[in-house]
């Protein structure tokens, strides 16, 4: 986990999540979501440089926190890239992690 800010616990992380076989990014998402208890507000998918990616905003209740997680898949491999902060401090960083998640450059 990458501390955006200590004070208000804004932070972005990036997981890659090996699956047992190739499935769409819509089915993954789609099992992904299914069961978190969270509030999902905007679920899309979009390309950049011919690559699908998928963006999910949530509200996660429990923890209090406003999460964005984009993902994108190469074959069984699936790459996350998330940010949670507190709701109201949500707007204060995302241009970081926008820029963050648009710089990656798949080969």
């Amino acid at each position: 986990m990458y501390m955006l800010d200590e004070v208000d616990r804004t932070n972005f992380n990036v997981l890659v999540e090996s699956l047992p076989e190739e499935m769409t990014l819509d089915e993954y998402i789609s099992l992904a979501t299914s069961n978190t208890g969270f509030e999902y507000l905007s679920n899309e998918n979009y390309t950049v440089d011919g690559q699908e990616w998928n963006e999910v905003v949530s509200l996660n209740h429990q923890e209090g926190t406003k999460l964005n997680q984009r993902t994108f898949m190469i074959g069984t491999d699936v790459y996350i890239f998330s940010y949670a902060s507190l709701p109201e401090n949500y707007d204060k960083h995302i241009e970081v992690f926008e820029s963050i998640t648009d710089s990656v450059a798949i080969q």
